[in-house]
This record gives C-alpha cells, structure tokens and sequence, in this order.
C-alpha cells in the first residue's frame, strides 16, 4: 500500500514485473497519484488491464483499462473467480 506523496517500495522491481505482466490487476485507485500510477501505465499493450475501483478517471478509460466499478470486496471474488475458473464474468 502507498499512500498520497509516499514513494513506492522497490520501484524498480516493481516496474520490472508489471513489464512483463499478462495481467495487471490494479485495486482502490484512480490512477492519478504519482509515482505510484506509473506501474499502471508500464504494463504492456497486450496485457489485460483491470481496475476496480469506486470511481473512475479519464487516464484508465483513454488508457485501455477495464473499469470494474464496485468496492473490492465484492468485485476481486467475482473476478479470480472469471480469471481462474474461465467463466464469463
């Protein structure tokens, strides 16, 4: 967890694995607090992009992200549930 104007832990490695991700999963954010946001955005153009989150932004919607716009507490079940059990969502 980062919290507003806090530097992200091992950055790099970080950075390293969003790189080379299939899927990124991002919750409770809205993509806009930096330096944080940045992983978001280093995933690669074919790699599945979710966000859940409450609300939404213009960066994760002109960016290729899917928005599941719920609290994450209902949201995540629902979708490792998709992602691993192969079902429709």
């Amino acid at each position: 967890m980062v919290w507003f104007g806090e530097a992200v832990p091992a950055m790099s490695a970080a950075e390293r694995l969003v790189r080379v991700a299939d899927i990124l999963i991002v919750v409770g954010t809205s993509l806009v607090v930096y330096p944080a946001a940045n992983l978001a955005f280093e995933a690669p153009p074919n790699a599945r992009k979710i966000v859940i989150n409450t609300e939404d932004s213009p960066q994760m919607l002109d960016s290729g992200f899917e928005l599941i716009q719920a609290p994450a507490a209902n949201a995540l079940p629902a979708l490792i549930d998709e992602l691993v059990g192969g079902g429709a969502g």
